[in-house]
C-alpha cells in the first residue's frame, strides 16, 4: 500500500468525522531519511509498518467498518491484507499475474472484497496494486488484467476519498520539487495527527 492510498484513507476517515476526529495531514521534507518508514505514534507507544499503521487507522474508527463488522469479516480483511503483501508486492510476474487472476474470479459477483460496502481491504489491495510497476505496465500497454478486476480497480479510484487524496499527494509533491530537476531525491513525509497520534508516510518510489 503506497502513501496515496493512506493519505486517501485518512480523508475517507476525515469525510465522516466531526472536528475533533479529524486527521491533520501536512507533507514534510524527509529527504535526509533513508531509513524512512510508516510510522505512528500514540503517546510514547510507536507503529511501525504500513499495513499496521492501516490497520490502526482503521480500528481507531471501528464505527466506520472499515475492519468488519464482525470476526468472520475482520479475518478476511487481515487475509487480503496479508495476500497484497504476500503475492501483489512481489516482483515475480508470474506471481502477481495468477494474484491478479485470483483477485478478477473472487469479483465475478462481487462489487467489494469483504461483504458489501467498503472496506480496508479494498483501500489496501488499491493501494499495492497502484503502486505495482508490473500492475500499471499491463493497465498501460492493454494487457487483459481481467474484466471484473479492472470494473473494482477502476470504481475504487474513482470514489471521492481516493481522488482527494491522490490530488493532495500530486499536489504535495510538486510544490516540494526543487526547481532544478533531481529525480533521485527523495520526496519526503506525511505526518497525520489524530490527536496525539502521529502517523509518517515514505515518499513514492
Amino acid at each position: 500500500m503506497n502513501s496515496q492510498a493512506n493519505v486517501a484513507l485518512a480523508f475517507y476517515i476525515n469525510d465522516q468525522s466531526n472536528e475533533t476526529q479529524k486527521i491533520i495531514i501536512e507533507w514534510n521534507d524527509a529527504s535526509k531519511d533513508e531509513k524512512s518508514n510508516v510510522e505512528i505514534k500514540v503517546n510514547d507507544e510507536k507503529i511501525t509498518g504500513t499495513e499496521n499503521v492501516a490497520r490502526y487507522l482503521a480500528r481507531a474508527r471501528r464505527d466506520l467498518d472499515l475492519y468488519g463488522f464482525n470476526a468472520i469479516s475482520t479475518t478476511l480483511i487481515d487475509q487480503w491484507i496479508d495476500f497484497a503483501l504476500d503475492k501483489l508486492g512481489s516482483s515475480d510476474f508470474k506471481v502477481i499475474e495468477a494474484a491478479l487472476e485470483e483477485i478478477d474470479h473472487h469479483l465475478t459477483l462481487r462489487t467489494f472484497l469483504v461483504g458489501y460496502k467498503l472496506t480496508l481491504a479494498d483501500i489496501f489491495v488499491w493501494g499495492t496494486l497502484k503502486n505495482s510497476p508490473i500492475f500499471n505496465r499491463q493497465l498501460k500497454t492493454g494487457k487483459d488484467v481481467g474484466v471484473y478486476l479492472t470494473r473494482w480497480y477502476n470504481y475504487i479510484g474513482s470514489l471521492s476519498f481516493i481522488q482527494e487524496g491522490l490530488k493532495w499527494v500530486t499536489k504535495s509533491i510538486d510544490t516540494s520539487k526543487p526547481r532544478k530537476d533531481q529525480p533521485n531525491m527523495n520526496i519526503g513525509l506525511i505526518d497525520a495527527e489524530i490527536g496525539k497520534v502521529v502517523t509518517r508516510f515514505p515518499p513514492e518510489p
